[in-house]
């Protein structure tokens, strides 16, 4: 069985902030900065998965998704830490002030 193949017509510019040239999947021409300089279309083949594959594939997103989610989560939880630890000097200077 053949693979199956899916046609991209890529848009050909050149980006006058970046002074360089990008393909993109869209034109840009009517941004400023962006020069139409023609288009190109593209036959790419597609790989053929198993149902397996599939799953796998998907185990894999789910796997990086629940690493970022995880990243986050930490990350939130030294900043919310920082400002407790940043009101709980706040306060330790206002009760000391308030004793003298």
């Amino acid at each position: 069985m053949k693979a199956p193949e899916i046609t991209v017509k890529l848009y050909i510019h050149f980006n006058i902030h970046l002074e360089k040239v990008d393909a993109l999947t869209c034109d840009m021409s009517q941004m400023q900065g962006w020069i139409l300089l023609g288009t190109h279309d593209v036959t790419i083949p597609v790989p053929l998965y198993s149902p397996v594959d599939l799953i796998d594939r998907q185990i894999e997103s789910l796997k990086n998704q629940q690493s970022n989610v995880l990243a986050d989560s930490l990350a939130k939880d030294r900043d919310i830490e920082k400002e407790i630890q940043r009101l709980l000097c706040i306060k330790e200077g206002a009760n000391s002030e308030h004793l003298k």
